[in-house]
């Protein structure tokens, strides 16, 4: 487990799981714009995006981890950072 600087306790999968959430919305509205004329205003909108953006960015800010280290952490999780 790794400290927020919220100081909730969080864990890698927790981090995936939001990312694979995310990921998954911005299919799906991606997916539902195609299927639309391209008069349609648009389903998602970049503030969206940018809101969805800073609240895995806030989840991820994890205080001793480093991007290389994130990088470790994903495709090797046994291996303490």
């Amino acid at each position: 487990m790794y400290s927020t600087h919220y100081g909730q306790h969080i864990t890698e999968i927790t981090v995936f799981n939001e990312c694979d959430k995310t990921e998954q919305w911005l299919q799906d509205k991606f997916q539902l714009q195609n299927s639309l004329p391209h008069s349609s205003d648009p389903v998602v909108w970049s503030h969206e995006i940018k809101e969805r953006t800073a609240s895995l960015d806030a989840l991820c800010f994890i205080s001793p981890l480093t991007s290389s280290s994130l990088f470790f952490l994903f495709f090797f999780p046994s291996v303490s950072c």
